[in-house]
């Protein structure tokens, strides 16, 4: 086909005809398309929008009576699952989970089992009339992405999983699977027919076209990797040889978690438990500091137990243990974040009702009376004051939604209670956004309104400009709360990389000297209760805000930098935190 298109192609093109060559990413190599002299538009990774986009449209051809309800519904549950951020920017993998949900009206909250869905629902539609046949290639594909993590089939020992191997190594592969003497023709050619029938057939092994073969996507050969080691492996403490083994190498991490998986469906939940305990009892503090990796596996693992909500008994407490050293030695952002989500999601010890006396001498920070520093002069704090040490976050913030605080006007200025009436408003609009709805995380998109209505319900009220940078810089006049220079990474700017919130308080270092206040700089941008312009206060009037937020550059997180917007915007970068107010200081 492609020796007749260059044969072609300039007489179609002077007829004035235009040419689009679709191709799998692999499909042609760098001499095909030389030789075609076809410009090359590699297809993105589709995103939030046109994922919505592609979900609506599907359900639209596919069942038309129902086809808005089962779209809204699926990219509602999408939104709460970041572990498939991987497969909802995939066409192929989002039509499979757009096939999922549509024959329930849910995805499976599990990882593994969701996998295990997928590929029996891929293989189904390969191998319709042959479940004896759809099992053996199921197995074969295992083998092949087992030994594609380990080399063990070319004599290598690989530390790292392999994305894509050799078609020889694949062969190799399946020979050895089906204990075929690779010396006998007999034996290579079955293998040989095997490999070519995958590659043809599966839908999940291809041929990238460059004399290598790998999975359609990497977390299917994690997920068949893992099953594999789980059927095929029985001698005694296989599980706990393999997780010390690989447990240390990040890039092993997946398909750890979907071998817990995996184990947790043959064995039970007292196995898991055990073995959730058996990992993070071997996390000492300066292990973790030198390689985190293991302690992200255990992240993943106290979280899968969570979510399918088994008691975690003690195991609670060890781990707030484990993710409270990581926060304090400040190991990579990225594994830190991590732990710190999960830290949330099993009960951060550090946060507390703010309503709360006995909660309260840790949860605020007195800033005493004195002179400050103020923009490019210094100003009299005449009163102390207690200030939040953390931003609001959303455990705190849905104790005051279940206490009624969106019911109940007595909490609401005039104006707020007007406005949350005449747009119905009842919950902040990243409530359900699993990207920013961790109890940890500061609570973002609420607006000035929402964030004052809390503070009253609390007991007290939104900082004055003056008492934010007042805490922010100190009589000194620090120009970032930490009194040094800026360094990338030192907080949750763009820098950091994170891209959403993280858990209050998990950069250490950017903490406010002395007073000890986290997340001054970065994170959220936090609601003042000033006008911006004092010749503007009418209830419209834009209202400050301070500290920058995890999108914003360097020069936006000072602490002397003003912003602004109007009392009604509820964007996923404002936040705000809490004063309490003069009758409740010391």
């Amino acid at each position: 086909m492609l020796a007749a298109l260059a044969h072609g192609l300039d007489d179609w093109m002077r007829a004035g005809n235009r040419l689009l060559l679709t191709s799998r990413p692999y499909g042609l190599t760098p001499a095909d398309l030389h030789r075609l002299h076809l410009p090359e538009a590699p297809l993105a990774a589709l995103d939030q929008d046109l994922q919505a986009l592609f979900i609506r449209r599907w359900y639209a051809a596919a069942d038309p009576p129902q086809g808005e309800a089962k779209a809204r519904g699926l990219i509602d549950h999408l939104a709460d699952r970041p572990d498939l951020q991987d497969l909802k920017r995939n066409p192929m993998l989002l039509t499979a989970l757009c096939v999922r949900y549509g024959e329930g009206r849910r995805l499976p909250q599990d990882r593994h089992d969701l996998y295990d869905k997928l590929v029996n629902n891929v293989l189904f539609n390969r191998y319709r009339d042959a479940d004896n046949e759809r099992a053996a290639v199921r197995g074969r594909l295992g083998a092949i992405a087992l030994g594609m993590h380990t080399g063990a089939a070319i004599q290598l020992q690989r530390v790292t999983p392999e994305a894509a191997v050799s078609l020889e190594e694949v062969e190799r592969i399946l020979t050895d699977y089906a204990g075929v003497n690779p010396a006998t023709e007999a034996g290579t050619t079955a293998a040989f027919e095997r490999r070519d029938e995958l590659l043809a057939r599966s839908g999940l092994l291809l041929d990238r076209g460059t004399g290598k073969a790998g999975f359609y996507h990497l977390s299917f050969q994690e997920f068949l990797a893992a099953e594999h080691l789980a059927r095929t492996r029985r001698e005694p403490d296989w599980f706990t040889a393999v997780v010390a083994a690989r447990a240390p190498v990040p890039e092993w991490r997946p398909t750890l978690s979907f071998l817990f998986g995996r184990m947790l469906e043959r064995n039970g939940e007292q196995w898991a438990l055990e073995a959730a305990a058996a990992l993070l009892a071997t996390q000492e503090r300066a292990a973790v500091r030198a390689n985190p990796a293991p302690a992200v596996v255990c992240a993943d693992w106290i979280e899968m137990l969570k979510r399918k909500g088994l008691n975690l008994l003690g195991l609670q407490d060890r781990y707030a243990d484990l993710a409270l050293g990581v926060i304090a030695d400040e190991i990579a952002v990225k594994d830190r974040f991590r732990l710190g989500m999960v830290l949330g999601l099993v009960g951060d010890p550090r946060l507390g009702d703010p309503r709360d006396p006995a909660w309260q001498g840790q949860g605020f920070v007195l800033v005493p009376a004195g002179r400050y520093a103020w923009q490019e002069g210094q100003r009299e704090i005449k009163e102390p004051f207690r200030i939040g040490r953390y931003p609001v976050t959303n455990g705190q913030y849905g104790i005051f939604i279940a206490d009624g605080g969106y019911r109940e006007a007595r909490w609401w200025s005039t104006d707020g209670w007007a406005w949350r009436e005449a747009g119905s408003v009842d919950l902040p609009p990243y409530w359900q956004d699993s990207r920013f709805n961790t109890a940890n995380q500061p609570v973002v998109g609420v607006s000035f309104w929402e964030a004052d209505a809390f503070c009253r319900w609390a007991g007290g009220r939104l900082p004055r400009e003056r008492e934010w940078e007042a805490a922010a810089r100190g009589p000194q006049g620090y120009e970032y709360p930490w009194g040094g220079k800026w360094e990338d990474g030192i907080c949750n700017s763009d820098a950091a990389g994170l891209g959403v919130t993280s858990p209050v308080g998990l950069f250490p270092r950017s903490a406010q000297v002395p007073l000890g206040l986290e997340d001054l700089a970065g994170n959220c941008w936090e609601w003042c209760d000033d006008f911006y312009a004092e010749g503007k206060r009418e209830v419209g009037s834009s209202r400050v805000l301070r500290g920058g937020a995890f999108v914003f550059r360097a020069r936006f997180l000072r602490s002397s930098d003003r912003n602004w917007v109007v009392p009604r915007v509820r964007v996923r970068t404002i936040g705000f935190r809490c004063v309490l107010a003069a009758p409740r200081q010391p």
